[in-house]
């Protein structure tokens, strides 16, 4: 999955229990998720974010000074938490247009990044990818009036090392995102005394030279965020165990641990406090075990799960089968798994995306993938035996076929020819023979190099012209 690829972080929905957000003006543009682009929960997650961070901004990082012109001046204490952040940042070597009225005028509401209330209150601050470099002092978080007011706090692309200790004196903090920051960061157990609804300390940024936050350790205190929806701590350098209480939010829609090396142990029960859950992404960690009830996770929409090479020892839950809203299911490479993947999954006919490749236990093909029509992407490398059946043709919407280092045999059927949306196919390293039939000319000619492999395979003479030779089909005489 590529991590450039994904959504627009508009920002939450949030409640009429949040009195101090601004009403939506219009959408914003930030940094880009790592999701796949319309695949699983993008849509939705874009609908989540659109109340809390929309406003309306200038072209940098903060927003439109126009509508602020007739405001109060800044609260002193809110001025002050604010400089301070500017000296203790290096403010005078942010990039230009972030600096922007910064330490020049008390209406701080004039400033870049910085939006208000009518009363001058300070609600919203961003400074994305503005050069900010150095600790968030604990001045900022002591200024009252920011504790009154400030919302959200977004500061990704920088350099930040640390956040202050009493960050947690900002309660009504709802949303903070603190992604593609260089270096390590540790989380203050305080942030559990905050509001938070969306918490993203995550990596993916396009613009170099950022080398990604590494966020060592998740504060236990994070179990304390009952209203906590989105938990986005992606590509970081984990370390320990996680707190299997922060797994029982009752509220969480999006939890993200993917290449996180923490150890996950989900709690005694399981799913059964996850019903709002849509996306769940725990890939290269240390996970214990799936539970069995992971079926109480009604509205899951994407699931990746494709542990640390070595250290998974479970099964894929036979309950899975029962999810009927899930669009992307991955997992991968679980050479201890303990079961074969679970026939169940055929049932799930809402999935787009699938990728089971590489699991330790191999199984036939199911006899009912005509019901699969949705399916866009389906990799299954390393697990299936038998013949490849005739039904694979009625997936007409595939772009992506892997099917690599099978036990396969038997001839490429006549009815793939059907898949004439592919981009990708991959039939190498399996023991297919026959001629390859002529129905693939619908889409083997217009596949570019590197999304074609069909070698190490013993096909009848002669290869057909219209397969590119970078395919690198072998033929042996026909005897």
């Amino acid at each position: 999955m590529s991590s450039a690829q994904g959504l627009l972080l508009h920002v939450a929905v949030l409640l009429a229990s949040a009195p101090l957000l601004i009403q939506p003006v219009q959408s914003v543009k930030h940094p880009k998720w790592h999701l796949n682009e319309g695949i699983g929960s993008s849509s939705w997650l874009e609908e989540l974010s659109g109340r809390l961070t929309s406003g309306q901004r200038n072209t940098v990082s903060g927003w439109d000074h126009a509508a602020s012109e007739q405001l109060s001046n800044c609260a002193e204490s809110a001025l002050q938490g604010l400089n301070a952040l500017y000296w203790a940042t290096g403010g005078e070597t942010w990039s230009q247009d972030s600096r922007d009225g910064w330490n020049k005028t008390k209406q701080c509401c004039s400033w870049n990044g910085v939006a208000c209330e009518s009363s001058g209150q300070v609600t919203k601050l961003s400074l994305i990818h503005s050069n900010l470099t150095g600790d968030i002092p604990e001045e900022f978080a002591a200024s009252e009036s920011l504790q009154q007011s400030l919302t959200v706090l977004m500061l990704g692309e920088n350099r930040i090392k640390s956040l202050p200790e009493n960050i947690g004196l900002l309660s009504n903090l709802l949303f903070l995102e603190i992604n593609d920051n260089g270096g390590s960061l540790n989380l203050p157990e305080s942030l559990g005394d905050t509001s938070l609804v969306y918490l993203r300390i995550g990596n993916g940024t396009e613009h170099p030279p950022y080398e990604g936050t590494r966020l060592v350790t998740i504060p236990d205190s994070l179990a304390s965020l009952k209203r906590l929806r989105v938990l986005d701590l992606n590509h970081n350098s984990l370390t320990g165990q996680l707190n299997p209480d922060i797994l029982n939010l009752p509220d969480l829609e999006v939890i993200d641990f993917s290449l996180g090396q923490v150890m996950i142990d989900f709690p005694g029960n399981g799913f059964s406090k996850l019903r709002k859950l849509r996306h769940l992404a725990l890939d290269y960690n240390v996970l214990v075990e799936l539970p069995d009830n992971i079926h109480q996770a009604k509205k899951l929409e994407y699931f990746s799960v494709s542990p640390e090479p070595g250290v998974f020892h479970g099964k894929l839950p036979e309950s899975i089968g029962q999810l009927t809203n899930l669009t992307y299911l991955s997992f991968t490479g679980n050479y201890n798994a303990q079961a074969p993947i679970p026939s169940s999954i055929w049932n799930i006919t809402s999935l787009q995306y699938m990728d089971i490749s590489y699991n330790s236990i191999a199984g036939s093909w199911p006899e009912t993938f005509e019901q699969h029509g949705n399916l866009t992407y389906l990799e299954m490398g390393a697990m299936m035996f038998g013949h490849l059946p005739d039904i694979l043709g009625q997936l007409t919407n595939l772009t992506h076929f892997g099917i690599r280092t099978n036990q396969l045999t038997g001839p490429i059927p006549e009815s793939l020819g059907s898949l004439s949306k592919l981009k990708f196919f991959n039939v190498a390293g399996n023991g297919l023979n026959g001629t390859i039939p002529g129905s693939l000319k619908s889409f083997l000619p217009g596949l570019v190099e590197y999304s074609c492999q069909m070698d190490s395979n013993d096909f009848s003479c002669p290869i057909p012209s219209f397969v590119p030779s970078y395919c690198g089909a072998t033929c042996s005489p026909v005897k």
